[in-house]
């Protein structure tokens, strides 16, 4: 959930700096959340 929550808050601030990245960032936080 921490992931989560660090990404959602990366997203608000870098919403204009960065888009497809933090998309990438959120399948790999959702990925690691299910191996782990």
């Amino acid at each position: 959930m921490s992931n989560a929550q660090l990404v959602l808050r990366r997203n608000r601030h870098g919403k204009l700096g960065l888009g497809r990245d933090e998309y990438s960032v959120l399948s790999l936080a959702s990925m690691l959340t299910i191996h782990v």
